[in-house]
């Protein structure tokens, strides 16, 4: 542990050092991400030692949490940058990226140790259906903006911005009465398979200190790796969609990587599957509205319209998982071809 504390501590003086010697943009973006990566080591040890104290539904949620805090605050900076489509782009991205990418990852590294990885198939359920209102919330917005409007009462922009509101409202909601769900009334129902792991080596304070210090280290970071991103996306040609979908997800989902598959190679995969649902009906349900009101309030509307390939992308994604796991069983096979329709995906931005 103190190893890994070091290396992210290094990795982020370094590119910070770097940042303020002007070094070269991708040079910098590079180290930005490597130590958001290295926090996210950090993170995977910190609460792999606390899932021995709060068992595996709340271990999970606390991963997704801590995992999307990445997600949050490189929102609240794009917003405050005036890049909506980025930040629109890095919700979609980081949904599929926790339903396929770090699923599939942690399914072929557990799967390559095991035969056979077990979970709960009533949670797999409640995240599959939860995922279709998530897909259907997306959609509407969508489609409100692609539907004829014979009597505009307002401008679009304004009607549009009114209903994202109340989607937000509605989708904010749900996500809470989710947790009441998991945490307290069906807590036994959905986490049924008992979770093998090592006894805790730290205590909570331990812990909790850890955890605040390296939520710090990625404030820090991701406002790094955000400024970055804005000169780089200047000088590559790539699109500001394919960069949000793929590459700001990506490395915003390092923690959950790491976390995932250290913790499927060690046949917790009832563990993994909460970090994966919880990850992506988080970001959908609570950093997607969230970002619409604190936009609101910044003076920088971000509504819920996103493109059809964009909200196509979300429901591929949902579809692939819930064949997948329905079972509550997933093979390195099965998590082979999660990261397939990821990869269709990640091809398809890049030529859209």
């Amino acid at each position: 542990m103190r190893r890994a504390i070091l290396i992210a501590v290094g990795l982020s003086v370094l590119a910070q050092l770097l940042i303020l010697l002007q070094a070269p943009v991708l040079l910098c973006f590079i180290l930005a991400g490597a130590s958001l990566i290295a926090i996210g080591g950090v993170l995977a040890d910190t609460l792999q030692d606390l899932s021995g104290h709060v068992g595996p539904v709340a271990s999970g949620l606390l991963n997704a949490t801590f995992g999307n805090s990445v997600e949050l605050i490189i929102g609240f900076m794009a917003l405050s940058k005036g890049l909506v489509e980025v930040v629109k782009a890095t919700i979609t991205g980081s949904i599929i990226t926790n339903l396929l990418l770090v699923l599939g990852l942690a399914a072929v590294a557990g799967g390559l140790r095991h035969k056979q990885l077990q979970f709960s198939a009533i949670g797999a359920l409640q995240t599959i259906g939860t995922m279709t209102v998530v897909v259907m919330g997306l959609m509407i917005p969508s489609m409100f903006v692609l539907l004829p409007h014979p009597e505009a009462r307002a401008p679009l922009s304004v009607e549009l911005d009114e209903l994202s509101l109340a989607v937000s409202a509605i989708l904010m909601f749900l996500y809470f009465l989710g947790l009441l769900f998991s945490l307290h009334t069906h807590r036994d129902i959905l986490s049924p398979l008992a979770v093998e792991g090592q006894e805790p080596e730290m205590s909570l304070r331990s812990a909790g200190l850890i955890l605040l210090g390296a939520t710090s280290l990625v404030a820090l970071q991701s406002e790094a790796l955000l400024s970055m991103f804005e000169r780089l996306a200047a000088r590559v040609p790539l699109t500001p969609t394919f960069m949000g979908v793929i590459v700001l997800a990506s490395v915003g989902n390092a923690a959950d990587y790491a976390v995932a598959i250290r913790m499927a190679r060690n046949n917790q995969m009832e563990v993994v599957f909460q970090i994966v649902s919880n990850a992506a009906t988080q970001i959908a349900l609570f950093v997607a509205p969230l970002l619409v009101f604190v936009g609101l309030a910044m003076g920088q509307p971000m509504d819920l319209a996103f493109s059809l390939l964009e909200v196509l992308a979300v429901a591929l994604a949902t579809l692939a998982m819930a064949i997948q796991s329905a079972d509550g069983r997933l093979n390195w096979f099965e998590g082979a071809q999660l990261l397939s329709v990821y990869g269709l995906l990640a091809v398809t931005f890049l030529f859209y």
